[in-house]
Parts: structure tokens; C-alpha cells; sequence
């Protein structure tokens, strides 16, 4: 707490007073010689007193508190649930992978030194319970990384936002490219790549065309789109 005074008239203010004062001495000092030493010298201080504390309001005191806090900044944690999570390569299953460091001293580290928000993201994101589960399973084919990242540019205006971490294989399949994401935030970007660098060997039916109906013993043709990988 402080007081503070106008400080433009101040200086006047307190030049005024001491000559006020002054004044008050000189005038009533024949009145002290009436009274008894004590009770004349009393009268006279207690006049002075009102001619300081006029002139103390006239300094426009105020009052000013200040109060401070101290809030832990916030950390991003975004971890990847698509199917491929589920997958297992040379370097063991990557479920398993994402399990151990959401319960490893890392993450326990980064909850005492900030705030950490945890999403879940594939196709779509969604906040992670608090505390955060044992494990978290798998939720669909679709990777939107930087879907991922532009809630972090979005989350960084509002919040102090010091960082943001990203628990993925790093393969996106759907929404924006995340490396302009990334370089258009303001903020460090941290990635933690799970699973091996080399694609698996895999295939997929990606899309199909045939006629809804068909006959007994009769040829109906088929279209379809194969992708594969490794």
C-alpha cells in the first residue's frame, strides 16, 4: 500500500502551509500570554494541526493498493489417438509407447512446473481427462496434425501459452499442412516421434464401385482403389 500526492502543486501546497503556519504563530502568540503556558501553547498547536491537515487534503492524497499473482504459464500437450497409434513395428507397439510417457517422470515434471492441457486428436481433438488415464486407446484412421496446431495459435491469444508438444508417428493424412502451421506460431513446437521412421508394409481398399443389385450366377463388374505402402 502507498500514498501518493498530486505532485504538480505539492511544492506551492507545502510552501503555503509553513507560511500559514508561521502566520498562526505570529498571531496568536499574544493569546498564549493570557492562558496558562500549557493550555495557550496547546490552543496554538492544536490550531497548527488544523492548518496542516487543511492543507494535507489540499495535496489530494490517494491511496493506491497493488496486489500481485503469480499464475503457471500453460503447456500443450497434443497426442495422437489415430488407428496407426495401434500399430507395432520393429520398435514395439506404439500404444504402448504413448502409455509409458503419459506416465513417465516427463510429463509428471511438466504438471508441476506448469499448466498442462492435454488433448487427444485424430480426425477431430477433445480434452484428455485430468488426471491423465493409464492408457488411452486408439480412435480413428484420420490424422489432422495441423488441426492439432491451429487450436495451439488459437489457445496461444487468449493464454500464456509457452509451448506446445506433439506425441505422434507424424503421419497426417487429412487437414492442413502442419509445417506452415507450425511456422506462423510464436511459440516453440516440440515433437516427440513415436514409432519406427520406415513405413510399414500395408494395403488398403480405399474405394469401390459396383451395381447395388445383383443376380444369381450373373458377372457384375467391379471397380476398386488399392493403396499400399513399404
Amino acid at each position: 500500500m502507498s500514498l501518493d500526492f498530486d505532485a504538480q502543486s505539492t511544492g506551492w501546497i507545502i510552501f503555503s502551509a509553513l507560511a500559514a503556519a508561521a502566520l498562526t504563530v505570529l498571531i496568536y502568540r499574544h493569546t498564549t500570554r493570557l492562558l496558562p503556558g500549557r493550555a495557550g501553547w496547546s490552543l496554538v498547536l492544536l490550531r497548527l494541526c488544523s492548518v496542516f491537515l487543511l492543507f494535507f487534503l489540499l495535496c489530494e492524497p490517494a491511496t493506491r493498493l497493488v496486489a500481485g499473482r503469480s499464475e503457471p504459464a500453460h503447456v500443450a500437450l497434443f497426442v495422437d489417438v489415430s488407428s496407426s497409434m495401434g500399430l507395432s513395428d520393429r520398435l514395439g507397439n506404439r500404444q504402448e509407447a504413448i502409455n509409458r510417457f503419459l506416465t513417465g517422470e516427463t510429463v509428471q515434471s511438466l504438471q508441476k512446473r506448469y499448466r498442462l492441457e492435454t488433448y487427444g486428436f485424430a480426425e477431430t481433438i477433445a480434452p484428455l481427462a485430468t488426471p491423465l488415464p493409464d492408457s488411452i486407446a486408439p480412435l480413428n484412421a484420420a490424422t489432422d496434425i495441423g488441426g492439432a496446431l491451429d487450436l495451439a495459435k488459437s489457445r496461444s491469444l487468449t493464454d500464456r501459452l509457452a509451448g506446445v508438444i506433439l506425441l505422434t508417428d507424424g503421419n497426417t493424412t487429412v487437414g492442413r499442412d502442419p509445417l506452415r502451421v507450425a511456422a506462423s506460431l510464436e511459440i516453440p513446437v516440440f515433437t516427440i516421434g513415436i514409432g519406427d521412421t520406415l513405413e510399414l508394409r500395408d494395403i488398403a481398399l480405399t474405394d469401390h464401385r459396383a451395381n447395388d443389385i445383383a443376380y444369381v450366377d450373373s458377372r457384375i463388374p467391379v471397380e476398386a482403389t488399392l493403396r499400399s505402402q513399404g
